[in-house]
């Protein structure tokens, strides 16, 4: 294991800066009527990134789609455009970015056949380490996998070449998730050395800095708690840098990217696709790995406090379906509507009210326990359950009608008061 700088304080992991790169992203793909042509490469990662961290909105969720649709159109028919190198390598990510979800892409026999065809046909595809190990990717989610030549060429690239790849930080990504895949344990020490004296050497440029903290968080459990700490706060910076350069310039523009769902996205920020892309995989990292970040101790406190505000959530369900069971109009509602009064309309009213706002505390209060017991005790990814109580709110303003939700329920309770009167 090679040495880290070290750090006392463990990062402030609460300061999210991906909601500008998730506003660019928004802002890329709304106006699109079909997969880019210009850029298939820089939407390829996207719908990685989509993919692999389960983040499809309502705004982003035709991308994976007309990705899919793309690329198996150019399997399929062979019509690449002049720059087949690229297209190809955006074939080839997206054919290991839906082989995790075991969605196969037509035409799958194509890709290897395609990449023979057009390349140069010396060592790498089209000369290109990067293009080459994304390409690799696909052709290793297939069923005859990766050929033995282009990995060979791979590795004898890593070996004769590694400071030129220094200079390449994308393609030493792209590189390490191959060796990774491949199963090349070697290889892809060599490239993780590689990211490690980048972050060593203190590198100022934005994408060296963050896929060298791409690579070594995916190693994160195999250091030290100050080694960990160390690589976390750096990936956070670098998060942030590349999130304040999303942004844009000034606060206006920066407000109006942090709206994800804004039907009218701000104009995106000339910030590479891909470097967004490597954020957001940053940022899923250090969530998905946050438990690793902490001490036994803080652990433990983490998994008591989850059981104590779970259990106090679900006592307080509890109470709200016992007082929702006792409320009831002060006569039969048929008899109610057969002689309605004002006095009697606001009494209904009122307990259409109390059952639509009992419903509204309950779904949070669902949603607030799984927070509690998976995204704190389990996962980790929460801080506290101030953290789990508001993640809880966000995700049921989201992802739930709550409005049109509220409506049925009172309708279907309204009935059964009426048929039970």
């Amino acid at each position: 294991m090679v040495s880290l700088k070290p750090i006392e304080v463990a990062p402030p992991l609460t300061d999210d800066w991906t909601a500008s790169l998730r506003a660019v992203v928004n802002a890329d793909i709304i106006p699109l009527d079909h997969f880019d042509e210009h850029d298939p490469l820089g939407l390829a990662f996207y719908t990685f990134v989509l993919l692999r961290t389960r983040t499809i909105t309502r705004a982003t969720e035709k991308l994976p789609a007309a990705a899919r649709q793309w690329a198996e159109a150019k399997l399929l028919s062979g019509d690449l455009s002049p720059y087949r190198d690229r297209d190809l390598g955006a074939v080839g990510l997206l054919f290991y970015a839906f082989a995790e979800y075991d969605i196969p892409l037509q035409g799958e026999s194509r890709l290897g056949q395609l990449a023979m065809e057009h390349s140069t046909r010396h060592g790498l595809l089209f000369d290109s380490f990067f293009l080459t190990s994304l390409i690799a990717l696909g052709l290793s989610r297939t069923r005859n996998g990766c050929p033995p030549e282009l990995a060979k060429s791979i590795e004898e690239c890593v070996s004769s070449d590694l400071d030129r790849l220094r200079n390449d930080p994308k393609a030493l990504l792209a590189g390490f998730w191959c060796s990774e895949t491949l199963g090349k344990a070697d290889l892809s020490e060599r490239l993780f050395r590689a990211a490690d004296d980048m972050f060593v050497s203190g590198t100022d440029h934005l994408d060296g800095r963050l896929c060298s903290a791409a690579i070594l968080l995916e190693k994160l459990e195999n250091m030290t708690m100050r080694q960990r700490l160390a690589v976390a706060a750096f990936a956070q910076d670098s998060i942030k840098s590349v999130g304040v350069e999303a942004a844009g310039f000034g606060a206006a523009t920066r407000e109006m990217l942090l709206l994800e769902e804004d039907p009218f996205p701000a104009e995106a920020a000339p910030v590479s696709r891909i470097l967004v892309s490597v954020g957001l995989l940053c940022r899923d990292l250090l969530e998905r790995k946050s438990t690793l970040l902490l001490t036994r101790g803080a652990r433990a406190i983490q998994i008591v406090r989850s059981v104590v505000f779970s259990a106090l959530c679900v006592f307080a369900a509890a109470g709200l379906l016992y007082c929702a069971g006792r409320l009831r109009p002060p006569k039969a509602v048929s008899e109610m509507l057969d002689h309605p009064s004002y006095s009697e309309a606001v009494a209904i009213f009122g307990l259409l009210i109390g059952y639509m706002t009992t419903a509204a505390i309950l779904g949070f209060l669902g949603v607030a326990i799984y927070e509690l017991v998976v995204g704190l005790a389990v996962t980790g990814k929460r801080k506290d359950e101030f953290a789990a109580f508001g993640e809880a709110w966000v995700t049921v303003k989201q992802h739930y009608k709550i409005d049109i939700l509220f409506l049925l329920l009172a309708v279907v309770i309204f009935e059964f008061l009426l048929r039970k009167g």
